[in-house]
């Protein structure tokens, strides 16, 4: 029985930091992504270290 309990509780200590990572990995897939977009749309412009700033920006208020 004690071994089962064990068991279970490193399931989930496992499960725990899995899911933060696959977060984690979305969020840096998306600012990578929006970073992209706008340093294309940007090029013209010779402006992408304005999109660098917004995205700060975008984090700061996630967090």
């Amino acid at each position: 029985m004690q071994v089962s309990v064990r068991d279970k509780s490193s399931d989930r200590c496992r499960k725990i930091p899995i899911i933060a990572q696959g977060i984690n990995v979305i969020m840096t897939v998306e600012i990578l992504a929006f970073y992209i977009s706008l340093s294309f749309f940007m090029k013209i412009k010779k402006e992408a270290h304005l999109s660098f700033f917004f995205i700060r920006f975008k984090l700061q208020q996630i967090v």
